[in-house]
């Protein structure tokens, strides 16, 4: 797993949960759950909390279709300081970079990165197209600027 990328600085109020678990649908809705708890315990609101839930879900759900590893890796950091979680999945599966696209009006899916893409202030995937990361602003309305990792 990529280490987060927030910088540090004397007095910044960093906390970080990071996980490995199975690729199976079921450890979406598990780690989710877990998610919630650990962000309520950080002290972050209703809103921005349901936008991390939201990017964690859209992330890890890709990372179980898309990937072929038995494992998926689930990064959290949160910026206390900055108002800021960033969130990292890997699905250990360097291939093509995946990139948002338009799906058509009865597709059931396709829609998971155009969600990361509006509710993120940042958001890229790795050179080996194995990671996805997005930021979260908790303390403001969403920022939309992609780079790589």
């Amino acid at each position: 797993m990529t280490p987060a990328r927030l910088p540090s600085a004397p007095g910044r109020r960093i906390q970080q949960y990071v996980t490995v678990t199975a690729r199976e649908p079921r450890n979406v809705g598990s780690e989710r759950r877990t998610v919630a708890e650990l962000l309520g315990r950080w002290g972050i609101a209703e809103n921005p909390l349901e936008s991390v839930l939201l990017v964690v879900s859209e992330l890890l759900t890709n990372a179980v279709l898309h990937g072929r590893s038995e494992s998926v890796g689930l990064s959290l950091v949160h910026d206390g300081a900055q108002g800021r979680v960033r969130i990292e999945v890997d699905d250990r599966t360097p291939g093509p970079r995946p990139r948002p696209r338009l799906p058509d009006a009865d597709d059931e899916g396709g829609r998971g990165l155009l969600l990361v893409e509006a509710i993120g202030e940042q958001w890229g995937v790795s050179k080996d197209g194995s990671v996805t990361w997005c930021v979260v602003d908790t303390d403001a309305g969403p920022h939309r600027e992609n780079r790589p990792a």
